[in-house]
């Protein structure tokens, strides 16, 4: 009976992992494999502007931890709400504001994660300067 009940929980978690919004499975598993130079309480997903993403992040993300902290996720309607996250997504929409927000990155432990075709000035894996890098 025990097994019956494990392998109906098992299959109900593929099932829901199935119906995740896999641009946010991908940054959640980003999160938990890339390496971060983390310091703080919580291990915190920054999302500019795109509401809906966020959401489902958070979903994903609910009750569990990356790099032992609890995950945050927080959608930024500007740039001063960005803060210092582990992680930064920017998507193709606002492209445009990418020399501002490296600006206001520049020297911290950022990742930044965008939708841009081939990556920020054609570079898909740029180091700008000690602590951004930009994916």
């Amino acid at each position: 009976m025990g097994f019956l009940i494990l392998t109906a929980l098992g299959n109900l978690a593929m099932v829901q992992a199935q119906k995740a919004d896999p641009q946010a499975l991908l940054l959640y598993n980003f999160g938990k494999f890339a390496d971060f130079d983390h310091g703080g309480d919580q291990f915190t997903f920054a999302i500019l502007g795109n509401a809906s993403l966020a959401i489902n992040l958070k979903q994903i993300s609910k009750n569990k931890k990356i790099k032992g902290q609890p995950v945050q996720v927080k959608t930024c309607k500007s740039l001063d709400q960005i803060g210092t996250p582990e992680i930064l997504f920017v998507p193709a929409c606002k492209s445009g504001l990418m020399p501002q927000i490296l600006d206001q990155t520049r020297g911290k432990p950022v990742k930044i994660l965008t939708e841009i075709p081939g990556g920020i000035l054609g570079e898909p894996n740029l180091k700008d300067g000690p602590g951004t890098t930009i994916l």
